[in-house]
């Protein structure tokens, strides 16, 4: 999916609880939606930041403990990364 209709389908989807939200999440992952995909849904969809939106998605309980920490391996190189460009 592309980032508009990912944008597009957040928008127009609604849900009554977390779990509807869950489903979701995970019939988007089924359909090959990356992780920055989700948080961008859950970002437009609950109207939040992208640092929040990050934090839900990465507690949602569609991930495997090998996702869970490849997802937690890359945020945490990425903000190394970060620091040290803020560093100079």
């Amino acid at each position: 999916m592309k980032l508009d209709e990912i944008k597009q389908e957040a928008l127009t989807f609604r849900s009554q609880n977390m779990e509807e939200l869950t489903d979701k999440m995970k019939e988007l992952k089924g359909k090959g939606v990356p992780f920055t995909g989700l948080v961008f849904f859950m970002q437009h969809h609950q109207q939040i930041s992208l640092s929040e939106a990050r934090k839900q998605v990465t507690n949602l309980e569609i991930w495997t403990e090998k996702e869970k920490n490849d997802i937690r391996e890359a945020y945490e190189l990425m903000m190394s990364d970060f620091k040290e460009e803020n560093e100079d």
